[in-house]
C-alpha cells in the first residue's frame, strides 16, 4: 500500500502480532462508547462530533497496526498522509475488522441498544 502523500512510503500490510491485536481492540472498543462529561454524566453527541470521534479513533488505530507492523508512524502523520479509505484499508487487512460490513454495524448497533 502506498501512502497518499509525497512522502513516497510504501507499507506492506498483514495481520499484527496479538500484542498490537490487543491494542488495536482496546482502541476500537472506544469507538462505540458514548462520551462522558466531567460530571460522568454522558455526553449527547451531534453527527459532526460523533463524526470527529469516529475519524480520530480510526487514526489511532491505524497507528496501533502500522507500528505493529514495525512502521514508525504518529498520529499526526497518519492524519496528515492518510485518506479515509486507506485508514479503513489498514484496519481490515491488519486488524481484521472490516468496517464497511453491513453485518457488523448491524451487530455493533445491536449491541449498543442493549
Amino acid at each position: 500500500m502506498d501512502d497518499n502523500s509525497d512522502s513516497g512510503r510504501t507499507f506492506i500490510l498483514r495481520p499484527v502480532p496479538i500484542k498490537h491485536l490487543r491494542l488495536f481492540f482496546a482502541e476500537f472498543a472506544k469507538m462505540t462508547e458514548e462520551p462522558e462529561t466531567k460530571d460522568g454524566k454522558e455526553k449527547k453527541t451531534g453527527l459532526a462530533e460523533g463524526n470527529d470521534r469516529m475519524l480520530d479513533s480510526l487514526i489511532k488505530q491505524s497507528t496501533i497496526l502500522l507500528n505493529g507492523l514495525r512502521y514508525s508512524v504518529t498520529e499526526e502523520w497518519c492524519e496528515e498522509n492518510l485518506d479515509q479509505d486507506t485508514l479503513l484499508k489498514i484496519v481490515e487487512v491488519c486488524g481484521g475488522v472490516n468496517l464497511t460490513d453491513p453485518n457488523l454495524m448491524a451487530a455493533a448497533a445491536a449491541m449498543t441498544d442493549q
